[in-house]
């Protein structure tokens, strides 16, 4: 996983040297449910729901994660903006950082709005959501000064030639037994 980390394309360094220090530590969540941007919501709909994929928290990192199909998908036309929302709002004191894992790198589709770029797009769309959720922490300034520092992203294709190397090295017959070898063999056949 901490290779995988290491793959990930973001200009926050500090937040991958964290997530891949505090990685063993880390709690991950996957298909967590529904969040809402609304404090209190009276119902699903106007609580502005939000489906995460995953979440992935250490000590020092909050992370969102947004998993896109491997073959062409798009993002709706409010769900970035509204990740990030949730995920800056849900950080706290911590790193907040939206990982997208994609079928190519961006620019990215949105839905009636074509390719973009995530951080512009976000940045573009994000007062909408503020004037609709009113629920977070921070200012709308002061989460925009964040959008460049907390999106990472990285493609199906690096993660499967990441496994596939990390496979190589931990498979080696130099590295581990005979036995060893097999039975991680059989795990990846």
């Amino acid at each position: 996983m901490g290779e995988i980390i290491n793959k990930l394309y973001t200009k926050n360094s500090d937040a991958i040297e964290k997530l891949i220090n505090e990685i063993e530590d880390s709690e991950f969540r996957l298909f967590p449910g529904n969040y809402y941007l609304m404090n209190n919501p009276i119902s699903h709909q106007k609580g502005i729901p939000v489906q995460p994929d995953s979440f992935l928290m250490t000590a020092s990192v909050y992370a969102l994660m947004e998993f896109k199909r491997i073959k062409k998908s798009s993002f709706q036309q409010a769900q970035l903006p509204r990740e990030f929302y949730l995920v800056t709002k849900e950080a706290r004191d911590k790193i907040p950082l939206l990982i997208l894992v994609m079928p190519e790198s961006p620019p990215v589709s949105v839905e009636t709005n074509g390719r973009v770029e995530p951080g512009e797009y976000i940045k573009k769309t994000l007062p909408t959501v503020f004037e609709e959720a009113n629920s977070h922490r921070r200012s709308l300034d002061e989460t925009l000064d964040l959008v460049d520092e907390s999106i990472a992203w990285i493609t199906w294709d690096t993660i499967k030639v990441t496994i596939v190397r990390q496979k190589e090295t931990y498979t080696s017959k130099n590295f581990i037994g005979e036995n060893e070898h097999q039975q991680i063999m059989r795990c990846f056949a």
